[in-house]
């Protein structure tokens, strides 16, 4: 396997995960789409019992934990003269974590968030971006491994202090997060930002793309003899024998 092929894997394998999470610039009627909770009520780690009854709606009694996505920071735009401009997304929700839910409503935060790629650059020239790609991986390669391990400690933990400490922290962590990569001071005076947070149900956590990122990050691994997958990724066609 030659090294544009594994650039290839690294790239396609990027994509499809950017691509399960969504979009982190929404518009009203998605904005709207989403349950909204208050951060400050979600410190007890503990959601509603109207959205937990919601959540377990339709699922058997087998069911014990439905899988969420959170979005804990919300920008909405401010508006200019008693209206909203057109030119600009209505709500950035760039942040993304991963939680599970279990029947009590307990939710539990997966240590690993990510950044909705589609407001990063390098994006086409006219898209609404907020930072970058770089400034992104340079921060997670500096503060991911300790912002895991704390996390872990504070599970273990548990209890009404564990959740509170632990809400804590992840609210910090991704304050620090946007800010190291919105380096262009961002939001500036284009968006506020919203007392609540987002959640919605992974609808693609338990589908084909789980599958499909551990095969990428296998192919980058071992990087074993794949002659077909080096024809595919080839730049110029390869040439037919006679």
């Amino acid at each position: 396997m030659n090294s544009r092929t594994v650039a290839h894997a690294a790239y396609w394998r990027a994509a499809l995960a950017d691509a399960e999470l969504g979009n982190g610039a929404l518009t009203e009627k998605q904005a709207n789409a989403f349950w909204h909770l208050r951060f400050e009520d979600m410190m007890s780690g503990r959601l509603p019992e109207e959205l937990t009854a919601l959540l377990f709606e339709k699922q058997s009694a087998q069911v014990q934990q439905i899988d969420v996505l959170v979005r804990p920071l919300v920008f909405t735009a401010r508006a200019e003269h008693g209206k909203r401009s057109g030119a600009k997304p209505y709500a950035i929700a760039p942040l993304i974590t991963r939680a599970t839910v279990d029947r009590e409503g307990s939710i539990r935060l997966d240590p690993e968030t990510r950044m909705a790629r589609d407001v990063l650059t390098p994006l086409d020239r006219g898209a609404y971006t907020i930072g970058s790609m770089a400034a992104l991986d340079a921060w997670l390669t500096r503060h991911v491994a300790a912002h895991e391990a704390n996390t872990s400690e504070l599970h273990a933990l548990g209890g009404a202090a564990g959740y509170l400490q632990e809400w804590s922290a992840y609210r910090d962590y991704c304050h620090a997060m946007l800010n190291a990569v919105c380096t262009d001071g961002w939001p500036a005076n284009d968006y506020a930002l919203s007392e609540e947070l987002l959640i919605e149900k992974d609808e693609g956590g338990k589908g084909a793309t789980m599958h499909l990122l551990p095969l990428y990050d296998d192919i980058r691994e071992k990087q074993l003899a794949a002659p077909l997958f080096d024809r595919f990724t080839a730049e110029a066609p390869a040439m037919q024998e006679p």
